[in-house]
């Protein structure tokens, strides 16, 4: 039962949580959510092989049933910095995620590094309800990130972040019913329900009781450690009341709790610093940085499961940089310096006030010649990389303070 997309209605929640085990689901709390700001996606498709043996028929015989495909997700939230000076943002475990060191200085800022070789990737879990179904996916990755910055006053203006990557595998619960003419009483842990196909082991659920409250095991929710599809039984950890016949069955997420402080891209300013030149503030009309960190997770190795485990850093990872500005006095330096190959140092803030904003750091990027089209304003786009220094692995940070 692969969701394809996470759509926007007022029963959508996504919740993030950093594992522990990479791999290894670990369930959120009402902390942990994040806002999607537009539709995204969550797949994991099984494989199903057609069975390839001859026979004097032309009937088709069922499919053999093979393991699920790398899971993939997209997402896209809104950067929302603390307000408190050493207090990670709502979106810090997606940020250390992405690039794979988090630097907390209490009191002070929290930094976001990129990580050398041999650093542990940070893997987190994704849970989410779609519809009357929840989902939880283990083993997720930040491979793509896309950090757009505009002062303008499209959607994109305000602060904010687009990711994509892989996870290994997923469960779900959807919502069926007890099926007991007598109930359930308090300790019962084995729950006849009307159809268990509807449950995979490692969901939560909860009961919904006789006065429509619901039975959510003090806001922990129910883990199902074993189901017996045959005779619908889910197994649960104790039950602390009475759960009657005919209760709704449906899967858990924690109630969310929400903080931080949205920020818009046209405040705070642009500062470059271009070779002997000297650092200059840069009026822009927006920009785009993009962190690829080229994941692999390898889909085709003999593990006796149902779901890949092995993920690994394919390759260098690129940081893309564009920047869109109106043609000035002084533009057309920027041919000139393309042509020396010139680097560049971009500090690029979105929010000006302290505890509110963040600061994206380039120390080294280089851009290709700039393209300029318009009409009555012309505007110039540069399409750039970052670059890390002799010091290696500095191509970029991402600095609250």
């Amino acid at each position: 039962m692969p969701s394809e997309n996470v759509a926007i209605a007022k029963n959508t929640l996504v919740f993030i949580k950093e594992e522990t085990t990479p791999g290894e689901l670990i369930y959120p709390v009402a902390t942990d959510v994040v806002n999607l700001i537009e539709q995204g996606s969550v797949k994991q498709p099984r494989i199903y092989k057609p069975d390839p043996q001859l026979r004097n028929t032309l009937s088709k015989l069922p499919p053999v049933k093979g393991p699920y495909m790398v899971g993939e997700f997209a997402i896209a939230y809104l950067i929302k910095p603390s307000g408190s000076g050493g207090v990670a943002p709502r979106c810090g475990v997606l940020l250390k995620s992405l690039m794979g060191i988090e630097t907390i200085v209490g009191g002070t800022s929290v930094e976001y590094t990129l990580a050398p070789v041999g650093t542990a990737l940070v893997s987190f879990s994704i849970a989410f309800r779609q519809g009357h179904i929840v989902f939880w996916c283990a083993g997720a990755y930040s491979n793509v990130g896309t950090f757009p910055v505009e002062a303008g006053e499209s959607d994109a203006a305000l602060g904010q972040m687009s990711l994509t990557g892989p996870y290994l595998s997923m469960v779900w619960a959807g919502t069926t019913d007890v099926n007991d003419v007598a109930g359930y009483e308090a300790l019962d842990t084995d729950i006849t329900v009307t159809n268990a196909k509807v449950f995979k082991v490692g969901a939560k659920i909860e009961f919904q009781l006789a006065d429509l409250s619901w039975e959510d095991n003090a806001g922990a929710g129910y883990l199902i450690s074993a189901i017996d599809y045959d005779t619908d039984i889910v197994t649960i950890e104790a039950l602390v009341g009475s759960v009657p016949d005919n209760a709704e069955v449906r899967g858990f997420l924690p109630t969310a709790t929400d903080s931080g402080t949205i920020v818009h891209g046209a405040y705070g300013q642009v500062t470059e610093n271009i070779d002997a030149d000297g650092a200059a503030d840069l009026d822009i009309l927006k920009a785009e940085i993009v962190v690829n960190n080229n994941l692999t997770v390898i889909g085709d190795e003999k593990v006796n499961s149902d779901y890949p485990s092995s993920i690994v850093k394919a390759g260098n990872r690129e940081i893309a940089i564009t920047v869109d500005e109106v043609v000035k006095k002084g533009y057309a330096k920027y041919f000139y310096f393309t042509d020396n190959q010139a680097t560049y140092s971009m500090i690029m803030p979105v929010g000006d006030t302290s505890d509110y904003r963040y600061t994206i750091n380039a120390p080294q990027a280089e851009f290709m010649t700039p393209d300029i089209t318009g009409d009555e304003e012309l505007t110039g786009s540069r399409v750039g990389e970052a670059f890390a220094t002799s010091a290696y692995d500095d191509e970029l940070s991402i600095m609250f303070d």
